[in-house]
């Protein structure tokens, strides 16, 4: 993995991805990054409770998170690629996060399992 993300990451911060994100579980576990996926199927017919219940809430946040991406991308300068070497992005990603904070409709709506 070329992009820098790793490096951005530190102990503690956990990171929402698909199902079947395993190659790189060894890197997560070395920065003490917690990984959380969807359970799979694997062999089962369905899902037990349990597992049924940690998927909607794992899917639940991932569709939050990238709400909140594209509204947070609805700012111009934030819109299409971005160099990560652009000089205060860190504070401009961080004004428009803000920002977006004040916008109308909540992206959260609490599920019950």
């Amino acid at each position: 993995m070329n992009s820098g993300i790793f490096d951005k990451l530190e102990a503690g911060e956990t990171v929402l991805a698909d199902r079947g994100f395993t190659v790189l579980d060894n890197e997560f576990v070395r920065r003490d990054v917690s990984l959380f996926t969807p359970f799979c199927l694997q062999d089962k017919i369905q899902f037990p409770l349990d597992e049924r219940c940690e998927n909607k809430k794992v899917s639940s946040h991932r569709c939050h998170a990238e709400r909140a991406t594209g509204r947070i991308k609805s700012f111009k300068i934030l819109d299409g690629i971005i160099c990560c070497n652009l000089k205060n992005i860190d504070d401009i990603h961080y004004v428009c996060v803000f920002l977006t904070n004040f916008l109308e409709n909540p992206l959260i709506n609490v599920i019950k399992c």
